[in-house]
């Protein structure tokens, strides 16, 4: 199995990590009580007694940690395969989406003033790798795939839709100033956006995970045509 190939699946098993940990936690949240229309994927990882001391919350907290040192470790192969330097920007925007995506599962709502911080710099850094990777795929002319391009301007746009939220003192009110179901009832749409920036970072490391591993399939395609034609004018000599 040929490196592109172990990166690829490497990036397709870090996001489904991801997905099983937020089924497991929504699954086993305090009896089911969580709703993924009017809760906030951070809470999933918010320990009800003593810091790590949840099930539940833990399964979550390492398997967010695992998608992003996983997204990190892709990212960076993946950086070192491009050949133009918009794409090393969106690998840099990249990478440093998947620590802080680690850094979540580290300082979680336990630890609030720290948490509103990294989710802040989180949402920036995925709109900063959607927006950058727009721009190489179109600067560059690789877009033959267009999948990938139009999930990353939607993460762009959730992304920082919900950077605005949060940066602005939104999360602050629903978990501290105002925690009663009314006035939580205000923030759902954002709590819908910070699911689907979530969702899409996720669809987008998988995009890029397959596309690599088509590439390196395409270019073996490639070769061997070479191969046969090259036999073929020696058999015509």
């Amino acid at each position: 199995m040929n490196r592109d190939k172990i990166f690829g699946t490497i990036g397709i098993a870090g996001a489904a990590f991801l997905l099983v940990g937020i089924v497991i936690a929504v699954i086993t949240f305090e009896n089911g009580a969580f709703s993924l229309l009017n809760g906030f994927y951070s809470e999933l990882g918010h320990y009800p007694g003593a810091y790590l001391g949840g099930s539940s919350a833990l399964i979550f907290n390492v398997l967010m940690a695992l998608f992003g040192l996983i997204m990190c470790a892709f990212m960076v192969f993946w950086g070192i395969r491009q050949d133009s330097w918009a794409f090393g920007a969106a690998a840099f925007f990249g990478i440093l989406t998947g620590v802080l995506a680690a850094a979540q599962a580290i300082f979680t709502l336990d630890y609030a003033r720290y948490h509103y911080i990294v989710v802040s710099a989180f949402a920036v850094s995925v709109f900063l790798f959607g927006a950058t990777y727009i721009i190489a795929a179109l600067a560059t002319g690789r877009n033959d795939s267009i999948a990938p391009v139009v999930v990353a301007f939607f993460t762009a746009i959730s992304s920082a839709v919900y950077a605005g939220f949060v940066i602005s003192g939104g999360m602050t009110q629903v978990f501290v100033e105002d925690a009663s179901q009314i006035g939580r009832l205000t923030f759902i749409p954002f709590a819908v956006v910070g699911w689907l920036m979530l969702l899409l970072v996720m669809a987008l490391l998988v995009l890029l995970s397959v596309e690599l591993m088509r590439d390196r399939r395409n270019v073996h395609e490639v070769d061997f045509a070479e191969r046969v034609r090259g036999r073929s004018r020696e058999v015509e000599f």
